[in-house]
């Protein structure tokens, strides 16, 4: 709470809320390899790489899923144990 505090106060009052401000960095953080997999391939580049590439666009979706999940519930005032 402490840091969301901090954020809220870098922010003007008619600014969005801290919780409005994070949701929208964990949309805008998952990314799409697609180009970066397609240039590997053009540049025949071990499929290997583009898989771990891959991979770990995957696990960044799943974190940013999660982490927006947690952050509706904290906008939404959810106080239960259920997510």
């Amino acid at each position: 709470e402490r840091f969301g505090d901090e954020v809220a106060n870098l922010c003007p009052s008619n600014a969005w809320s801290a919780q409005a401000a994070l949701m929208l960095g964990v949309i805008m953080s998952a990314t799409d390899p697609v180009a970066v997999v397609a240039l590997l391939k053009d540049l025949g580049v071990k499929t290997s790489l583009a898989t771990t590439i891959e991979s770990e666009s995957l696990l960044n979706d799943g974190t940013a899923l999660v982490l927006y999940t947690i952050l509706v519930k904290i906008v939404e005032g959810d106080k239960s144990d259920s997510w």
